[in-house]
C-alpha cells in the first residue's frame, strides 16, 4: 500500500489556482487521455477554469471518452504558459515525451515561471516537474490521480468511467499490474454507476474488418528468432492496405499490447512502425521482468514499465532501428 499523505497537502495549496492547462503525452494513450479528461472535470468540479492540450492529432482514436472534443490540438511552443497560474501533467515519463520531438532536436522547456505537477506511473520518469509525484506502483496514472483527489471530489459517473478507461486500457483488460489497491480503484469507479462491460466492449469488442486483416498482415511479417518476436508497419501500409491512420495506430498498438507478449516460445518482443516521414515509433512488451527492454528504449530517449515500454525515434528507419536492438541484443 503507498501513502501519498505529502503529496495531497501540496495538492491542497496549488488548488488556490484558478486557471490551469492539462498536457497530456503527445502521442496519447487510454490512460493519459482518461487521467487528462477526468481531471479536467474534477478540477471543474472544483470551481477551476481548465484546459487540455494535446501535440498530436489524435486521428479520431478515443472520440468515445466523454469531452474529448474539448481538447486543444496545439504545438506546445504556441501555448501562450503566461495566461495559467499551473500546469499538470499527466502519464509523461519525460518532457520530451509531451511534444512532437522533431520539432525540438535542443529539446522543450517549461518557462521558469510555470509551475508544473508531474503525475505519472512510469518506472523511467525523469522528475521534471516543479512537484512530481510519481508511483511505480500504481496500475495507471488515473490510480495515482483518484489517491491524490479523494476527499476533494464527488466521482460520479463521469468521472468515473474515464478512470475505469484508464485501468482497464493500463492493465489490459486487468491482466497486467494487478493489486488490491488496484482493485479497490477500479470498484469505486464500478459503484459510480458505469456499466463494465460496455467499457471494457468498448475496447476489445469493436475492431473493423479492415483493421483485422491488417492485424493479419503485421502477424505474416513477424520473426521469432531466440527468445523474443518483432514485426514492422510501414507507412505505405495505410494506402496499400486501404486502411485509415486511425486503424493503422490502433493495429500496432493491438499486436503490441494482444499479441507480443502471449506466445509461448518468446520473453519479450516489439513492433516497429512508421509514424510520419522521420519518425519511427517502437513499442516492446515482456512476459517477465528480467528482459531487457526497458534498457533498450530507454537508450533510444524512451521508457515506460519493465514489462511494456516504448520510444519515438527521429530520423532513422525501421531497418536502422531494428539493427541497432539486434546489435543491443547480442
Amino acid at each position: 500500500m503507498w501513502e501519498l499523505d505529502k503529496e495531497k497537502l501540496e495538492i491542497k495549496k496549488i488548488l488556490d489556482e484558478s486557471n490551469i492547462i492539462l498536457l497530456t503525452m503527445s502521442s496519447p494513450d487510454g490512460d493519459s487521455i482518461g487521467s487528462s479528461l477526468a481531471l479536467k472535470f474534477i478540477l471543474e468540479q472544483l470551481g477551476k477554469t481548465v484546459e487540455i492540450v494535446c501535440s498530436f492529432d489524435l486521428a479520431g482514436r478515443f472520440n468515445n471518452y466523454i469531452g474529448s472534443s474539448s481538447i486543444i490540438i496545439s504545438d506546445l511552443g504556441r501555448v501562450d504558459f503566461n495566461r495559467y497560474d499551473c500546469c499538470f501533467t499527466l502519464d509523461a515519463g519525460h518532457i520530451s515525451r509531451l511534444v512532437r520531438s522533431e520539432f525540438y532536436p535542443n529539446g522543450f522547456k517549461f518557462p521558469k515561471s510555470l509551475k508544473v505537477i508531474n503525475i505519472d506511473h512510469h518506472q523511467s520518469n525523469d522528475l521534471f516537474g516543479t512537484l512530481n509525484i510519481n508511483v511505480k506502483e500504481a496500475s495507471c496514472t488515473a490510480e495515482v490521480l483518484e489517491t491524490l483527489f479523494e476527499g476533494e471530489y464527488m466521482m460520479d459517473s463521469t468521472i468515473g468511467k474515464l478512470l475505469f478507461y484508464s485501468v482497464v486500457y493500463d492493465t489490459v483488460n486487468f491482466r497486467h499490474n494487478v493489486t488490491a489497491h488496484m482493485m479497490e480503484f477500479a470498484l469505486k469507479c464500478l459503484k459510480s454507476g458505469i456499466n463494465a462491460e460496455e467499457v471494457i466492449s468498448e475496447f476489445f469488442n469493436n475492431r473493423s474488418l479492415i483493421q483485422t486483416k491488417y492485424e493479419g498482415v503485421l502477424l505474416e511479417r513477424m520473426i521469432h528468432k531466440d527468445n523474443y518476436v518483432c514485426t514492422f508497419a510501414y507507412h505505405d501500409d495505410i494506402e496499400k492496405y486501404g486502411i485509415d491512420v486511425a486503424k493503422y495506430l490502433s493495429a500496432t498498438a493491438t499486436i503490441a499490447r494482444d499479441y507480443i507478449s502471449a506466445f509461448k516460445d518468446a520473453d519479450f518482443g516489439w513492433v516497429i512502425s512508421e509514424r510520419r516521414s522521420n519518425v519511427v515509433k517502437l513499442e516492446m512488451r515482456g512476459k517477465i521482468e528480467d528482459t531487457p527492454i526497458l534498457e533498450i528504449t530507454q537508450s533510444l530517449g524512451g521508457g515506460g514499465h519493465k514489462k511494456a515500454c516504448g520510444a519515438k525515434i527521429i530520423d532513422k528507419s525501421i531497418e536502422e532501428v531494428q539493427d541497432y536492438i539486434i546489435k543491443y541484443l547480442s
